[in-house]
């Protein structure tokens, strides 16, 4: 029996909008079933606009004061009015032109007779499903919570609920997304404490995660890490918060902690796809345990990072379509933790890296106080380091300061190409910018590679001897 589609895309996610978009391109028919998956496209956009609005007006006053910079209340504002404009540009109407049957409405998939996906009003039936629903938060199990209104990452741009958030506020959950709300909500005037019940980004190189705790608490957060939260209670107009023998009070809790898999209502389990606690189970082509549905994006579990749903998306994408069949392969894959600056990072940890190959690796790091384009723009905070074995091979890299995202991309591709650091050195700048940070560091490889081979150097020492006593 024929059937409608090439793809249905579930979730109405960035995932899912990216792999919808990339099909249609393909000449796939495609539907894609928007499942009022706004909060999750908000909660990628609508920090980073806030973050950037309070990033110029810390600008404005470096160079000319207070005076004239924009208030808390005037970045809030240009923050909403870009994130309708993004909106606009990337609402129904617009995907429907690329060639994208929009759905509104919940889905549930069914196996008989035929696997296919009911919604409210029809049944769609597609050769491939694809499942990009995102994940919602979870609620930490402790005592007391339950009887607190907690709010969401989601619930914070809700219309008037940033303006009507009280001074104290504590964010729960040392992920990336509980930096990027700390930092938000301490711009906003808000007096802010951030709990993690591990060390903070856990997945992080403990140096540069030091150095977006540094800047957090520079700006007012108070930072409390390797604090599980044990107990929540409610004294009049406050909460009391504990956290082995340290306790505090505060006025609302933003609840950060890792996402579990937003999959309730879909009847996975009758269509033969395999969920856990940390989501739904896949391959390492994205395929799940029925051979027709995949799934991509922080419903697999981990953290909601947008590139890496995305490329995530791709490589679903292409095996849900076509042969053959690619595998994802997450350690040359750069991701972001979204905080401002940024710290971006890809392929192996110094730590990683010394597990695997033992005391042949170097550690190669630059300060950006060394680097004219930080210089230029009076952004001089943050560090990149690059892991590197005794050959020469790229192990990985991770930046955190100005532009972060854009600097690790050429370390990505290098990784992906399988070049050697020689290859970042030799990089051909058209002037400074982001990237001059990544040469930079690179170029301390000759250095250090002579630093670690005396009779190499005492080669060099003669053979340069040798050269001046008979110049002519």
């Amino acid at each position: 029996m024929a059937v409608e589609y090439d793809l249905v895309v579930v979730g109405d996610t960035l995932a899912g909008r990216f792999a919808a978009a990339a099909a249609a391109q393909r000449q796939a028919r495609v539907a894609l079933l928007s499942q009022d998956a706004r909060c999750e496209r908000d909660l990628a956009l609508q920090p980073q606009t806030l973050l950037q609005a309070s990033h110029c007006a810390q600008y404005w006053e470096a160079l000319q004061g207070s005076e004239g910079a924009p208030s808390p209340a005037a970045s809030l504002h240009w923050a909403r009015e870009t994130l309708t404009a993004l909106r606009e540009r990337q609402g129904p109407a617009v995907l429907a032109a690329q060639g994208i049957d929009c759905i509104q409405g919940s889905g549930r998939f069914q196996r008989t007779p035929r696997l296919a996906l009911a919604t409210e009003r029809r049944t769609l039936r597609a050769r491939r499903y694809l499942v990009a629903t995102g994940s919602l938060p979870s609620t930490p199990p402790v005592a007391g919570m339950g009887q607190v209104e907690a709010l969401t990452p989601a619930d914070l741009w809700q219309p008037g609920r940033l303006e009507a958030l009280p001074q104290r506020v504590t964010v729960v959950g040392g992920t990336p997304c509980g930096a990027q709300i700390a930092q938000v909500l301490a711009r906003l005037g808000h007096a802010v404490s951030w709990s993690s019940e591990t060390r903070l980004l856990p997945p992080e190189e403990a140096a540069t995660a030091r150095w977006v705790r540094g800047r957090l608490e520079a700006e007012g957060v108070r930072v409390l890490e390797q604090a599980p939260l044990t107990r929540c209670e409610r004294r009049r107009n406050s909460l009391t918060l504990q956290a082995g023998n340290r306790c505090w009070e505060t006025e609302a809790v933003v609840l950060a902690t890792p996402a579990a898999p937003n999959v309730a209502g879909l009847n996975l389990e009758a269509a033969g796809v395999s969920t856990g606690a940390g989501g739904i189970r896949v391959d390492s082509t994205l395929r799940t345990r029925q051979p027709r549905i995949y799934a991509c994006g922080s419903v697999l579990g981990g953290y909601a990072l947008p590139n890496l749903a995305q490329y995530e998306a791709g490589i679903a994408l292409n095996n849900a379509l076509f042969w053959p069949p690619t595998r994802a392969d997450y350690r040359r894959v750069p991701w972001v933790v979204p905080t401002d600056p940024p710290l971006a990072r890809v392929g192996l940890t110094a730590r990683q890296a010394r597990r695997r190959y033992g005391a042949k690796v170097a550690v190669l790091q630059q300060s950006f106080a060394g680097v004219a384009s930080a210089l230029a723009s009076g952004e001089e905070a943050g560090v990149c380091r690059l892991i590197v074995r005794r050959d020469g091979t790229l192990l990985g890299g991770h930046i955190v300061g100005p532009h972060a995202g854009e600097a690790i991309a050429p370390v990505a591709l290098a990784l992906q190409q399988n070049h050697k650091i020689g290859a970042l050195a030799s990089l051909a700048l058209t002037g400074l910018g982001a990237i001059e940070i990544v040469q930079q560091t690179a170029q301390q490889w000759p250095a250090h590679r002579l630093a670690q081979a005396p009779r190499l150097r005492g080669c060099l020492d003669r053979w340069f001897e040798l050269r001046r006593q008979y110049a002519r």
